[in-house]
């Protein structure tokens, strides 16, 4: 998360950064989910746990229409946006209200567990997952086809990171594994994340170039094409000698 931080400000990329802190916050959400004695601590522990589980396909959407610069109608991002707070505040009260849970039960382990039944808006999720991987199998495709301009490596990873989450919690739930997966793979996916950031703020130009620009600023200068036409001369220089 700290290195995320870091080349945000080089980059200012907030997705990233949030997309990161939704999985650390997952991965701290399950330690204490899984280390808990009371009823009351597993609901909330469970709450940092699906941080991750209901927004991270949201955020690496947005991240995949950013890279290949595709547009996203704003209703649509704000609609989506908006379902998916509702949803993660029905599993916030889930202890109170049956709108996510038709039914919990705590097992106080080791290590300790919620046996879920679903509730109505746990398949809404589900509506609302496959939009979002539709989406961002869509934007990858339209890169791998050279409609778009972007790193496919880059895109194929994003995908394939929201891709194996998908999976790994589907076969958790199949074989009802006592011990939660999605934590070691959400660690895995933030040093990928960070390699990935890490390369894409080495080899972004428009970065450098903006980066050395800013270096220079309080010198002046002038700008001209291929065929020496003026072009534009620093302003901030020309007030300074006036």
């Amino acid at each position: 998360l700290v290195v995320l931080i870091y080349y945000s400000k080089r980059g200012n990329n907030i997705l990233e950064v949030l997309l990161s802190a939704a999985l650390f916050i997952s991965n701290v959400g399950y330690y204490f989910l899984s280390t808990t004695r009371t009823v009351d601590t597993a609901f909330i522990a469970n709450a940092l746990a699906y941080l991750g589980g209901i927004f991270l396909p949201f955020i690496v959407m947005l991240k995949l229409a950013e890279l290949s610069k595709s547009k996203i109608p704003e209703w649509f991002t704000f609609t989506m946006a908006a379902i998916n707070v509702l949803l993660y505040f029905t599993v916030m009260l889930s202890e109170r209200y049956t709108f996510y849970y038709a039914d919990v039960i705590f097992d106080p382990g080791p290590p300790a567990a919620l046996i879920t039944t679903p509730g109505p808006f746990y398949y809404v999720r589900f509506i609302i997952l496959g939009v979002e991987m539709a989406l961002s199998i869509f934007f990858t495709v339209l890169t791998y086809t050279g409609k778009r301009k972007a790193s496919f490596r880059t895109m194929i990873l994003f995908v394939g990171m929201m891709f194996l989450t998908f999976v790994v919690y589907i076969f958790e739930h199949i074989t009802r594994m006592r011990y939660e997966a999605l934590p070691l793979f959400y660690l895995i996916c933030s040093v990928m994340l960070n390699y990935s950031s890490k390369k894409i703020a080495l080899y972004d130009v428009t970065l450098s170039v903006q980066e050395k620009i800013d270096e220079v600023n309080n010198y002046a200068y002038i700008a001209f094409d291929r065929n020496y036409n003026f072009m534009e001369i620093g302003r901030a220089s020309c007030r300074e000698r006036v």
